[in-house]
């Protein structure tokens, strides 16, 4: 792995944002196999973050490693991993109604060490809230207000720029719902494809995930094409010979 590579990337990637939107780079799953815990070192000391992950074990995995600064649990976790994500200064994303409710039950004093995240369904359809929801949750987001961290959501085709015109509508219709709740916070919407695609550089944070190991998403190359940046691989995989042989022309090799 060539965690320079890596960096290069994210800087690339930063260029094409345009210095609006800050690089919130996507380590889930092992950094895509890539290691998450070097990843991240490297990246931090790059001066980029927040990360985003998939899982509060994962988040945890690099607090141990000592990455310090935000990290955005991206799925809804359940409610008995919340006080390990609070302990660990988590983000974590809340994206179901119910979720929003009993998390605006708990009492004062546990409410106060969480660091929220709410994500918006905007046409994903994966999770989220709808902007109907949050004209229902009005008292239990109000009192939440105060821990919200940031406001984000995904994409269904983050190169399709009809469908993301149509998303990047409803988002802000959300967000003003949300501010008229006392909740203002950064907002972040564009994974790899969409940074790529320039859309949603007016945000606070892009959150790239494949592009930054050197990956251009086929949903990219199919609407748009050529991605006119320069992203270099930063994984190759390599082993030695165990036989070589020198045989004549037209002899059969098998598997």
């Amino acid at each position: 792995v060539d965690l320079g590579a890596v960096v290069a990337n994210a800087q690339a990637l930063a260029e094409r944002l345009g210095g609006v939107a800050r690089v919130a780079p996507v380590v889930k799953a092992n950094a895509y196999g890539h290691g998450a815990v070097p990843v991240s070192r490297a990246l931090a000391a790059a001066g980029f973050g927040p990360f985003g992950v998939a899982t509060v074990d994962e988040a945890i995995q690099l607090r141990e490693a000592g990455v310090g600064g935000s990290i955005i649990v991206l799925y809804e976790p359940p409610l008995g991993a919340f006080p390990d994500a609070a302990q660990m200064g988590l983000d974590i994303t809340l994206g179901d109604p119910r979720t929003v409710e009993l998390v605006s039950q708990r009492p004062l004093v546990e409410r106060e060490r969480l660091r929220l995240q709410l994500k918006i369904d905007t046409g994903m359809t994966r999770q989220g809230l709808r902007l109907d929801d949050l004209e229902a949750l009005r008292l239990p987001l109000g009192v939440l207000a105060g821990g919200v961290r940031g406001i984000w959501t995904q994409f269904a085709d983050g190169a399709d720029r009809d469908l993301t015109d149509v998303q990047l509508a409803r988002f802000d219709d959300a967000v003003a719902t949300l501010r008229n709740l006392g909740i203002e916070a950064p907002r972040h919407v564009a994974g790899s494809a969409a940074v790529l695609a320039g859309v949603g550089r007016r945000y606070e944070f892009a959150r790239p995930g494949l592009s930054l190991y050197g990956a251009i998403p086929v949903e990219f190359s199919e609407h748009i094409g050529p991605a006119g940046i320069e992203l270099r691989p930063a994984m190759a995989v390599r082993a030695r010979s165990v036989r070589l042989a020198d045989v004549p022309t037209g002899t059969a090799v098998g598997y």
